[in-house]
């Protein structure tokens, strides 16, 4: 935006939350009988209710009548069960009406702190599983962070089903101790599991997680973990391609075909974008196309794609502002760079009209700026002449935002599948609701996402592909001859005028 005006989301817990919920909060931490399913699930709907962006998207007086139907009879399941697995299965049920993929819960059992213990040593480790760490990948020591860890196998002897436990060897935070159970993974398939990762505060946060290649396991939306035993990663099984730079994949295909893969954008892959992009320039806009693949892109932040998009843009694109709910709740994520009782000392008139529309308003949707912006790099390069874009149902949030500014280029062709569908709704902010906590988007990507909305089908390619299908084989051959027939078109059209 052109305005000095900002507000800084951040991803922080606050305690500080609407009455209603101080109220029922309280209430829960107090009780002999603590995490009541109906409690909490009362503190849900209002906190839902009350702070989520897209509520009144998703709640009209079309369907208004269903909802609140379908609220009382999983209220009513809700104060009639006592079990804890069935009680996050009541609140999952009642929140998945919504179908927002960036709002989930997080539990923690009866409020109780995590502390499982699997005694292991790092020598001894070594000993009992040398022989399974050369045929399994995920088998052996990681590090990330503060931490060293082993993941070993587990036949899951309490009933929670789980194939793998990562237990700390060695640790830098002192809260966290050697053989305490850091993480635990459950295979769903080929590479990808469902995970269970235990937070600095030992609070336990639910995530999908990936072996992306040997040597490297994602948890979504957490961070990375580098496997630093077995050292000789040629000897195991073959994985999926692997990472060339932090982050991300670049080369440059058959010697002429610039190729990225983003996994995700990663604040930790830009300076190493912006090297590959300063050190393959000339390469780049010689080409004739590229190809940038975001088939299972699991997200991360916007910025980080911007230095590739001169290189993708054919002239600036109109985009939606974003609007962000105020409720009570909701304006303390947004750390204002101004305080209310400082606006008046403002010399920008402009800026301070803008922080007092802030702090003046209540339960409703802003934006700052118009309705819409141009975004417009300082410099768009006119080659490569054609961009592929790939894309699967697995691509997701940031990534979808990549795919829905690079579609309005008319050098951009997309091939895959639908993307997710996980953009409407965004920025993250966390509502703690005694011991469930609510992550939820608070704000909007456009005021039109009822007539035009993206979630939850997401951003249809321009060349549908099977999942069976090749995409970046097909792509390759496409563009190729979409170059090919341009070339025909210029060459009769020469030849017309010479006539």
């Amino acid at each position: 935006m052109k305005h000095s005006f900002t507000l800084l989301l951040i991803f922080i817990i606050f305690s500080s939350f609407g009455q209603k919920e101080a109220e029922i909060a309280e209430n829960l931490e107090d009780s002999p009988v603590k995490c009541s399913c109906g409690e909490s699930f009362y503190a849900l709907a209002v906190g839902v209710e009350q702070n989520y962006s897209l509520f009144q998207f998703k709640v009209t007086d079309i369907n208004r009548e269903i909802y609140k139907a379908f609220t009382a009879v999983m209220r009513q399941q809700a104060e009639t069960t006592s079990d804890f697995e069935e009680c996050k299965k009541v609140l999952n049920t009642w929140l998945g009406f919504f179908r927002d993929g960036h709002m989930w819960l997080n539990f923690q059992e009866n409020g109780e702190v995590f502390n499982e213990r699997v005694v292991l040593g790092e020598d001894n480790f070594k000993k009992r599983f040398v022989a399974e760490a050369e045929s399994e990948d995920l088998l052996g020591i990681w590090e990330s962070g503060s931490y060293r860890v082993a993941i070993i196998p587990e036949e899951d002897p309490v009933g929670k089903r789980r194939d793998f436990v990562g237990v700390i060897l060695e640790s830098k935070n002192p809260d966290w101790h050697p053989d305490e159970v850091k993480f635990t993974l459950q295979k769903v398939y080929g590479n990808d599991y469902k995970a269970t990762f235990y937070l600095g505060d030992r609070r336990p946060k639910s995530v999908e997680s990936k072996l992306k290649n040997a040597g490297l396991l994602q948890f979504e939306g957490l961070n990375e973990w580098y496997k630093v035993w077995p050292e000789d990663q040629g000897s195991l099984k073959v994985q999926p391609e692997t990472l060339a730079y932090e982050g991300f994949h670049f080369e440059m295909l058959n010697g002429e075909v610039p190729y990225f893969r983003f996994p995700s954008f990663s604040p930790s892959s830009i300076e190493s974008l912006e090297k590959v992009l300063e050190e393959y320039h000339e390469q780049l806009v010689k080409a004739s196309f590229m190809v940038v693949d975001v088939r299972q892109n699991s997200g991360g932040y916007d910025y980080v794609y911007y230095p590739l998009m001169p290189y993708i843009l054919s002239g600036p694109i109109e985009m939606p502002n974003v609007y962000h709910y105020l409720s009570a709740y909701n304006k303390t994520q947004m750390g204002a760079e101004v305080a209310e009782e400082d606006v008046d000392e403002l010399e920008d008139e402009e800026e301070k009209a803008m922080y007092k529309l802030f702090y003046s308003s209540m339960d409703t949707l802003l934006a700052f700026g118009g309705e819409t912006y141009t975004y417009n790099p300082d410099t768009l390069y006119t080659q490569p002449r054609r961009i592929a874009v790939l894309t699967s149902d697995k691509t997701i949030s940031s990534g979808e935002t990549f795919v829905l500014r690079a579609k309005k280029s008319s050098r951009v062709t997309v091939y895959g599948q639908n993307t997710a569908g996980i953009i409407d709704g965004f920025n993250g902010a966390e509502l703690e609701l005694g011991c469930v906590t609510l992550r939820y988007p608070l704000s909007v990507r456009s005021l039109d996402v009822d007539t035009n909305p993206i979630d939850p089908y997401g951003i249809a390619p321009d060349v549908f592909l099977d999942k069976s299908e090749d995409a970046l084989e097909f792509a390759l051959l496409h563009m190729r001859q979409l170059i090919e027939n341009e070339k025909g078109k210029k060459l009769k059209l020469a030849t017309s005028q010479a006539d």
